[in-house]
Order: C-alpha cells, then sequence, then structure tokens
C-alpha cells in the first residue's frame, strides 16, 4: 500500500506510526534541530517508555564547507538537539554524506521523501508512505540502519553458531553442571556440547533443543525487528540470575 504525502499533512500521520511502533523504529534525518526535537520529544518519550528501541542516523557535520566558527556553531547546535533525544532513551548515529530521508516503523511502514523528519522548518516538501514488509527490509540494509552503534555496544554479536554456544555455556554454569554432567543427561556427546559452547559446531536444530529442554530454556524464531527489545529481555534475565546467584 503507498501513500503520498506533504508538509500539511505528513506529521500527524507520522505521529501516530510512531505511537502504533511495536519494537523498533529507524530514522535516518540527515538534519536535526532542538526545536524540532522539542515538538517530537513526548511522541518519543512514550514509545521509549513502551519498550520501543528508536535508532537515528544523522549527517556528521562537515567542516569542509563552512567557516570554523559556523562550523562550531552547527556541531553545537546538532550536539544539543542529538542529547535531548538520548536524555529520553533515543539512540544517536552520526555517518559522513548521507542525504536520505528515511523512517521505518517495525517490518511494516517505510516513510521516504525529502522532508527532515527531525528538523523540519517550512519548506515545501513530500514524503512516500509504504506498507510494505519488503520495502522496509530492503532500505534497512541498502542504508545500514541496522547498524546502531549504541545497539552493537549493549549487545554481543556474533553468528547464530556464537549466540546459542554462549547461551549453553551460560546456562549450563548457572545450574551446576559440568560438560560430562550434561553429556550424561541429555544423549548429546561431550565433544559435540564442547564444539557448541565454542561456535564451532553445525548443530542440528534437534540437538541444540534437546539441550535447551534439559536446560530449561526454548528457541523461537523471532520477526528482525523484535530482536532488539527480545535481546533486552534476555539480557536482563540473565543478569537478574546472576545477582541471585551471587555473580553480580
Amino acid at each position: 500500500m503507498h501513500s503520498v504525502f506533504d508538509q500539511d499533512d505528513f506529521f500527524e500521520r507520522f505521529n501516530r506510526d510512531i505511537d502504533a511502533a511495536k519494537a523498533l523504529v529507524l530514522i535516518q534525518s540527515p538534519f536535526i534541530t532542538a526545536r524540532r526535537i522539542r515538538q517530537i520529544r513526548e511522541v518519543l518519550r512514550q514509545a521509549v517508555t513502551r519498550g520501543v528501541r528508536i535508532c537515528v542516523f544523522v549527517q556528521t557535520v562537515d567542516s569542509r564547507f563552512v567557516d570554523p566558527l559556523q562550523y562550531k556553531e552547527r556541531r553545537e547546535a546538532q550536539d544539543i538537539a542529538a542529547q535531548a533525544l538520548v536524555s529520553i532513551g533515543v539512540h544517536v548515529n552520526t555517518r559522513d554524506g548521507i542525504h536520505e530521508k528515511l523512517v521505518t516503523v517495525d517490518d511494516r511502514i517505510l516513510w521516504e521523501g525529502s522532508l527532515n523528519p527531525l528538523s523540519y522548518l517550512d519548506t515545501k516538501e513530500r514524503m512516500n508512505r509504504w506498507i510494505d514488509g519488503a520495502k522496509v527490509r530492503s532500505a534497512v540494509l541498502k542504508h545500514g540502519l541496522n547498524d546502531c552503534s549504541s545497539c552493537d555496544k549493549e549487545f554481543e554479536k556474533g553468528d547464530l553458531k556464537e549466540l546459542f554456544g554462549r547461551l549453553v555455556r551460560k546456562r549450563r554454569k548457572l545450574l551446576g553442571v559440568n560438560q560430562a554432567e550434561l553429556s550424561k543427561s541429555t544423549g548429546v556427546s561431550q565433544s559435540t556440547i564442547s564444539r557448541i559452547e565454542r561456535g564451532e559446531f553445525d548443530f542440528r536444530l534437534s540437538t541444540i533443543t534437546c539441550l535447551f529442554d534439559w536446560l530449561g530454556v526454548s528457541c523461537r524464531p523471532v520477526p528482525w525487528h523484535m530482536v532488539p527489545s527480545t535481546d533486552k529481555r534476555i539480557l536482563e534475565v540473565l543478569r537478574e540470575e546472576d545477582k541471585l546467584h551471587g555473580r553480580d
């Protein structure tokens, strides 16, 4: 589904989309201003409070085309606006040379066009709104909107085998069993468990399910846009368990 909006009707629809967000909002707005952030702050704050992860991508202030005084003023203005976002839990990333204006909401909605959503003042603009999961995913990958520096710091990176291996190892140690005991209880060889924990084994789903059943955990396919909020809750649970067992 495709709709076209201009500067007069964009913001009302945009705010409604943010209000309806379930898990993840990605905004590429090359320029941001404190004035515009004040206008949208409450909508974003309420979304973050609901558990929505919001990652913003803005253009690095380029010193090559302005005099030193203008550069300093622009940097300071951007920093003030960025801090206003950070203060409500929004992730802010700076990138060189970006120009496209984009917003994605969960895995459903893509906004793209000429309007800077976080700095608009009074110009005539046009924004396309698509309800199309394929377009959302394509835009995210094409523009690297899945590469947020704050998310990278918060969550461990790795491929699926490494992630499963860390989870198996951490859960096994939490339960106070060694690899040999886990092997005896599950029928999975100790060498296989060792390789899984090191992220070196291309395991079958039946194997990991067997281990997970005994360890008291489970696995589910999670839509990509839900991964950040899901990972956050998993980390919270693991930290709570560490505290419970005196490993704070």
